[in-house]
């Protein structure tokens, strides 16, 4: 049975950036993968001239340990910039169609979007004591500090037009851990964003939002491209098991896969799952039942996303920002709209835009199970109202996704530590997957990052007989 160092289940970025990481720290790495193509939900589509996204769109990165990732990868010079003309403005759907919504709290106390009680919170959140209950949904965390007309206007369009979450149930310290450790630090958000500002710290304010010239598709095509990474397809992991090495006597893991060539087994040192929860907790569940009850509790958001192309001439409204976010009190049935055209050149032909649009998230679950008709007359319908377009789109795509996004519900935090706890108890285990740690593309990069500096530390001990070490992140499981 051949001996592995590495084993990564899963050819997500998750999976990939690590695996990346550890192949430059001179690993060899082998990736299993149960589908055809590299990227998981990430995959980019040229179809009649526009550049479609089927999940992430683009990446907005504050961490310097990322930013130096990508390019110690080489991915700098496939990056494309966002448009200079789309980054101060961001629209929500407001009583009169599409406002634009400023930025800066300065301009926010100029905004005829919020009344006068609201503008008057934005002033005196300084004042507001520190909360304390870490389950705290983001509901009552931002009205506590905000106000209930903040919360619906601007963060629960946030919520689940980019995270198909419902702000009611959704982990303030999980699903807004900068402005939970601002107040955590500083007292308030207000106090926290100015000191940043006086320190000359980055924040969201003027992160780096980029994408790459060819799509999101580039990203884990060229972390899947080093001479110590060896990735296999259509690899079905049906079952594993700790095990001892025989060469070194230490324990690692046996792994079994179906693949179209019979059954493959191998015997591994260090073992990454990075999967669905779901997946995750069906392979774990003969090691450790509780275990795989606290994964199979996580809950994932349906979503769909219906990319339409249209002539730029057929649109009244001007496509000067990234798209906009609808409040769900408003009758539009989207979650929101992304300009990506605007937002990234030579995505669509010349003189033709690409709008992308959400439907479902919690917010409307069951729009996942609607046929292509349905879903496209009724964004259509929304696009009609909120922007003045009255034509036909010249082209359509919809992208289905039942299990888009995790959701962190709850006591998030409490959940993580449980299976951070429960982990523990299995040498050369490692969980990296969007439901521990955050799901954005800058996320799980840092997340990666770090599981890979603990895998590294543990190849390095048992290489000079030391005993194994056990590292946690805030967030990530790495043993």
């Amino acid at each position: 049975m051949p001996q592995l160092d590495v084993l990564v289940i899963g050819a997500g970025i998750s999976g990939l950036a690590t695996a990346r990481k550890l192949a430059m720290q001179g690993h060899r790495v082998t990736v299993w993968e149960a589908q055809q193509h590299l990227g998981g939900k990430i995959q980019s589509r040229q179809q009649q001239g526009y550049l479609t996204e089927q999940a992430a769109s683009m990446v907005v990165n504050y961490i310097p340990a990322v930013r130096d990732f990508l390019h110690q990868c080489g991915l700098s010079k496939h990056i494309r910039e966002r448009q200079v003309s789309t980054c101060s403005n961001r629209y929500l759907v407001g009583k009169q169609g599409l406002q634009s919504v400023p930025l800066r709290i300065p301009a926010l106390l100029k905004d005829s979007m919020f009344s006068r009680q609201q503008k008057w919170r934005f002033l005196t959140e300084l004042f507001v004591p520190r909360g304390h209950p870490e389950s705290e949904s983001v509901s009552q965390f931002i009205e506590r500090r905000f106000g209930r007309e903040f919360l619906d206007l601007a963060m629960e369009p946030f919520v689940s037009g980019t995270l198909a979450s419902n702000p009611d149930y959704a982990n303030a310290a999980a699903t807004l851990p900068r402005l939970s450790q601002l107040e955590k630090r500083f007292g308030s958000i207000t106090a926290g964003v100015l000191i940043s500002k006086l320190l000359g710290r980055t924040s969201a304010m003027n992160a780096h939002t980029f994408s790459f010239k060819q799509g999101m598709q580039t990203l884990p095509q060229v972390l899947a491209d080093h001479p110590n990474i060896t990735c296999h397809r259509g690899y079905r992991v049906n079952s594993l098991n700790p095990s001892k090495m025989p060469k070194t006597n230490t324990m690692g893991w046996q792994v079994n896969a179906d693949t179209d060539h019979g059954e493959r087994s191998v015997t591994v040192q260090q073992l990454v799952l990075s999967v669905p929860a779901n997946v995750a907790a069906q392979l774990l569940k003969p090691l450790n039942s509780s275990l795989a009850k606290l994964l199979s509790e996580i809950q994932y958001a349906p979503l769909n996303v219906v990319h339409t192309g249209f002539a730029q001439q057929a649109i009244k409204q001007p496509l000067d920002a990234s798209g906009f976010l609808v409040p769900r009190n408003n009758q539009a049935k989207i979650n929101g709209n992304l300009w990506l055209s605007s937002a990234f050149a030579k995505r669509a032909p010349t003189n033709k835009a690409l709008l992308s649009s959400y439907l479902g998230g919690m917010r409307r679950p069951e729009a996942v199970e609607w046929d292509d008709q349905h879903s496209i007359d009724v964004v259509c319908d929304d696009l009609q109202k909120l922007m003045g377009i009255n034509s036909t789109p010249e082209f359509v795509h919809i992208d289905r996704h039942p299990q888009a996004l995790p959701l962190y519900y709850g006591d998030y935090l409490g959940r993580s530590r449980a299976i951070i706890d429960m982990v523990r108890n299995y040498s050369g285990l490692h969980l990296q997957a969007n439901y521990i740690g955050g799901i954005s593309v800058r996320d799980r990069l840092n997340q990666s990052h770090q599981t890979a500096q603990a895998i590294h530390a543990e190849l390095q001990a048992r290489t000079f007989r030391l005993p194994t070490s056990v590292t946690t992140s805030s967030y990530g499981v790495n043993v």
